[in-house]
């Protein structure tokens, strides 16, 4: 599965999936079931990998809250602070990005 994606993001964005994937197991073991890979749509230059600028920036915002979730261990508190977000707006984001932390509270 992973020889055959593409990898536009070239290492950077291997090394992000596998921390993604590392934090969000729920076991030892990464699993085909733990790696989120994103079909990207041709361009209409034909460049795989292009999109919105909205795209753009979802996907750097998902990982970067990956990333920080997985250097943190999960720790929401660390990764709002860290990120310079509010707790609540971190939530929000993991949300609609389709992010989970272990133990992820709704926040109050």
């Amino acid at each position: 599965m992973l020889q055959g994606h593409d990898w536009p993001g070239n290492v950077r964005e291997l090394e992000n999936m596998i921390e993604q994937a590392a934090a969000l197991s729920p076991g030892r073991e990464i699993r085909a079931a733990d790696v989120q890979l994103e079909e990207r749509p041709a361009a209409a230059g034909g460049e795989a990998g292009a999109g919105t600028l909205a795209e753009a920036v979802e996907e750097a915002e998902r990982r970067a809250i990956a990333t920080a979730l997985a250097r943190s261990g999960s720790d929401l508190g660390r990764v709002a602070r860290e990120l310079g977000v509010s707790s609540t707006t971190l939530w929000r984001k993991m949300k609609r990005l389709g992010l989970e932390a272990r133990g992820m509270p709704e926040p109050e």
